[in-house]
Formats: C-alpha cells, sequence, structure tokens
C-alpha cells in the first residue's frame, strides 16, 4: 500500500495525480486500467478541492493498493463537507443540452470508468473507494 497527504488546491492536482499514476504503473501497464482509474480519482479530487472545503483549506488522503482478489482499489479520503456522490442522481442523457441540470456528469463518468465505488462517512471523513479488475493480461 502507498499513501499520499497534500492540502486539497488546484495547486497540488498534479501531486496527486502524478502519485496515483506511478504508483499504478508499478502494479499494471495495461493503458486502459490506467487511464479509467487515473480519470476516475482525477475527477473525485478536483471535486473536493472546489467544493469539501468551503470554508478553509483542508486535506486529501490518497491510498493505493491490490486485494487479494486482484482489484486496484484507490481510497482518496478527506475532512469537509459530508457529501455522498453516489447519491446524486443519475443524469438525465437523453435530454437537450439545454434542458440537462449543470453537473452531475462527472460523477456518472466515474461510476462508468471503474468496477465498483463505494462511499461512508467515518469519524468526520468522506472516504471513497474506487476499484477496477486487475486482469492476468494487465499485469
Amino acid at each position: 500500500m502507498v499513501k499520499i497527504e497534500a492540502t486539497a488546491d488546484l495547486k497540488n492536482l498534479k501531486l496527486l495525480t502524478g502519485f496515483i499514476e506511478s504508483s499504478l504503473k508499478k502494479i499494471t501497464s495495461n493503458f486502459e486500467l490506467l487511464h479509467d482509474l487515473i480519470l476516475a480519482s482525477e475527477e473525485i479530487i478536483v471535486n473536493i478541492i472546489l467544493y469539501s472545503y468551503p470554508e478553509e483549506k483542508g486535506l486529501i488522503k490518497v491510498w493505493i493498493f491490490l486485494d487479494k482478489n486482484s482489484f486496484v482499489s484507490i481510497v482518496i479520503k478527506d475532512h469537509g463537507q459530508p457529501f455522498n456522490p453516489l447519491e446524486k442522481q443519475e443524469p438525465d442523457l437523453a435530454a437537450s443540452l439545454d434542458q440537462r441540470a449543470i453537473g452531475g456528469l462527472g460523477i456518472f463518468l466515474v461510476k462508468k470508468l471503474v468496477d465498483d465505488i463505494s462511499y461512508c462517512r467515518k469519524n468526520n471523513s468522506n472516504i471513497l473507494i474506487l476499484k477496477k479488475k486487475l486482469h492476468k493480461e494487465a499485469i
């Protein structure tokens, strides 16, 4: 397991996503898996930076590990405002652009990019876990 912690600031986005990318490259060379997990985690991190800490800058913590069932897991934790992205209503993709509600496509995209996503609120922290199966050919 590897871990990084940084202030929730757009200045740290490259640091966090770079850590995720380099850590994942130590696990797999599968481009699709790398792309999907980096894009999904970047979307979550940007949302935390923009919305989780409205009053002051807080921390974002990221853990990455490969579990015994060959799932790559990215755990993203913040101590900001409670927010469960899994409760967000799915966007109406059939609606025209001018009829669609603003926002919501990022979480929709994240759900499509990963095999499993879970959320919990524990000890005043938002904890989001993104999982994607590491197939044998992806090692």
